[in-house]
């Protein structure tokens, strides 16, 4: 029989993820304030660069991570995850197992490793977004990408890279992934980025 409703978890609901996203927003404004008065400015600054951005690899977004995840039965996931990656070895057929485990997981590894999830070189004496930003101009770069191109990217999850790809070279973007989540949180991020002519997200199996 399949499992209760209960028992596979949810990420956090949206009227949390906008409470969130207030309560950041909020944030961020006061500390933009408090960085502007002399002498407890500096001491705000030297405290940022000690603890970093909450949208990078550091202690920060770490607390995001228990604050925001903090409910979420990680020990079901991780069985419900299990179960579907056995049927889709049994079956040859991964789409429910993919989508389970990214409707998840896209947000998390998101929250946890900054504003771009997939992994690029590092450079000495480049920041990790700074590396992020130039493997995106190479990408724009070994492309040829221009405002006349239309390029696919499948597989994207939230579209990171086709969207900075866009963004840079002006190229329209389509990005083709399977979870509900991605494509909700990637429509999301191309509104946010100001690309909604540029950029476009469509559900779908590519694998057939």
């Amino acid at each position: 029989p399949p499992p209760p409703p209960d028992s596979h978890p949810l990420p956090p609901s949206p009227s949390m993820a906008k409470l969130l996203a207030a309560v950041a927003g909020a944030w961020s404004k006061v500390w933009g304030l408090g960085l502007s008065v002399p002498v407890f400015g500096t001491f705000l600054q030297k405290l940022q660069d000690v603890l970093g951005s909450p949208d990078d690899q550091n202690i920060m977004s770490f607390v995001v991570v228990m604050m925001k995840y903090r409910n979420v039965d990680f020990a079901s996931f991780m069985k419900s995850h299990r179960e579907a990656l056995k049927k889709g070895q049994e079956t040859g057929d991964f789409v429910s197992g993919v989508c389970n485990y990214y409707r998840l997981m896209a947000d998390l590894i998101t929250v946890t490793s900054g504003p771009f999830w997939h992994f690029v070189p590092m450079t000495v004496g480049k920041s990790r977004k700074e590396c992020h930003d130039q493997f995106h101009h190479t990408m724009a770069k070994f492309l040829c990408a221009t405002s006349q191109d239309k390029i696919l990217e499948y597989g994207c999850g939230y579209g990171e890279i086709g969207r900075q790809v866009a963004k840079i070279s002006g190229a329209h973007v389509t990005g083709l992934t399977m979870a509900d989540e991605e494509i909700a949180g990637g429509n999301e991020r191309i509104k946010l980025a100001g690309l909604d002519g540029r950029c476009q997200m469509v559900q779908g199996n590519y694998h057939k």
